[in-house]
């Protein structure tokens, strides 16, 4: 997805801090295998896609537009 802000990659770990994932006018893609995310994903003019198998993702999804296709996806919020 050009313009778009990708993410690849396996094994990625941000849990002892938080991550906060921008794209104003396009989109987010992430695509990971055995991933544990702390993270907000902000794209409210364009698409977050997630991919991959086995991701947990603690935070939020603000898109316009919201793809979800791995095996395995946990996503909570921090209490």
């Amino acid at each position: 997805m050009p313009g778009n802000v990708d993410f690849l990659g396996s094994n990625i770990d941000t849990t002892k801090g938080s991550a906060f994932i921008y794209s104003i006018s396009k989109g987010i893609r992430l695509v990971a295998q055995r991933s544990m995310i702390s993270a907000i994903f902000y794209a409210p003019e364009g698409k977050v896609q997630i991919d991959g198998s086995e991701i947990s993702i603690v935070g939020k999804i603000v898109a316009k537009h919201i793809a979800l296709y791995p095996i395995m996806l946990k996503i909570s919020q921090k209490e």
